[in-house]
């Protein structure tokens, strides 16, 4: 019997020198195994592609498709998404007023200029001034144009709907006060009232008697009561008194009417003529004495 020669195991000295073990020898590469796919977890459509392995076969978004028709559609919409202008949202580390929120919103339609926002008013002087510096803080802001002009109509709105309830509290204000001052003269309110006016007109100013009518004093309880005493004190005073001579408020509407047919009558007047010097000051006369007038 021939003995055949047996290698001896190399023994690793621990030398760089020494001999590497064969490749024999080494321990044995372990091979991951893929898990299988359970064929009847997908639609039926995917069947026919099971050898795609499970990185594939079980993604989420596959359920969500039940045919190879629809996976072409979608492929097709999601490369022309890919080439489409898209605008990327800035991470919340991104800064509100810095370059990558403002490049968000010029792509979004945002101006570079106050022309380019169209908010229409009344085409009152005064508005048109507000609309300007309104378009100055939009364009600051970042809204946009779209947006600017029914912003402005809500502001606008809101802003006439305030005014007119505060408008309708003055009236309710004054209609109570005005009860409450009946309440109190009773009987003696339109000879009260009349001395108030009497008073007022005294003053010969037709500037003050325009401030009272245009600051809504001209209605003011307390201050009817007030000139109401002055004008009681001037009657005293003058000690008219009533029979065949006219009263205080009487004299006035007849010189009212005298005064008015003066004015009317001469076809000279400023009052007829716009451009004359004095026509606003007759203008302003004409009107008080219509009041007066009419009291």
């Amino acid at each position: 019997m021939s003995e055949e020669a047996v290698e001896a195991p190399v023994e690793n000295t621990g030398s760089l020198t020494a001999d590497m073990p064969t490749q024999e020898s080494q321990v044995d590469t372990i091979v991951e195994t893929k898990p299988d796919v359970n064929l009847n977890d997908l639609p039926q459509w995917l069947h026919e592609y099971k050898d795609l392995g499970p990185e594939v076969l079980t993604e989420p978004s596959l359920k969500l498709v039940d045919s190879n028709e629809k996976l072409l559609k979608g492929y097709v919409n999601a490369q022309k998404a890919i080439g489409a202008n898209k605008v990327v949202i800035p991470n919340k580390h991104a800064e509100w007023d810095g370059p990558e929120w403002s490049d968000v919103f010029y792509k979004l339609g945002l101006p570079d200029n106050l022309d380019s926002y169209e908010v229409k008013g009344s085409g009152d002087a005064e508005e048109d001034e507000f609309i300007k510096m309104y378009k100055e803080v939009a364009l600051k802001e970042r809204v946009l144009p779209q947006q600017a002009q029914a912003i402005y109509n809500w502001y606008k709105d809101k802003g006439e709907e305030v005014a007119r309830m505060q408008q309708e509290d003055i009236q309710n204000q004054v209609a109570q006060e005005q009860q409450a001052l009946r309440d109190k003269w009773g009987d003696k309110y339109d000879r009260n009232l009349q001395l108030a006016q009497i008073a007022v007109r005294s003053i010969d100013d037709p500037g003050f008697l325009e401030y009272l009518e245009e600051s809504g004093l001209a209605t003011n309880a307390k201050l009817i009561e007030a000139f109401s005493k002055l004008g009681q004190s001037m009657h005293e005073e003058a000690q008219i008194i009533d029979g065949d001579s006219k009263s205080p408020l009487q004299s006035s509407k007849d010189s009212a009417t005298q005064r008015l047919s003066e004015i009317y009558e001469d076809p000279n007047n400023p009052i007829y003529h716009k451009s004359h010097p004095a026509h606003e000051r007759v203008r302003q006369e004409v009107r008080q004495l219509h009041l007066r007038k009419n009291m």
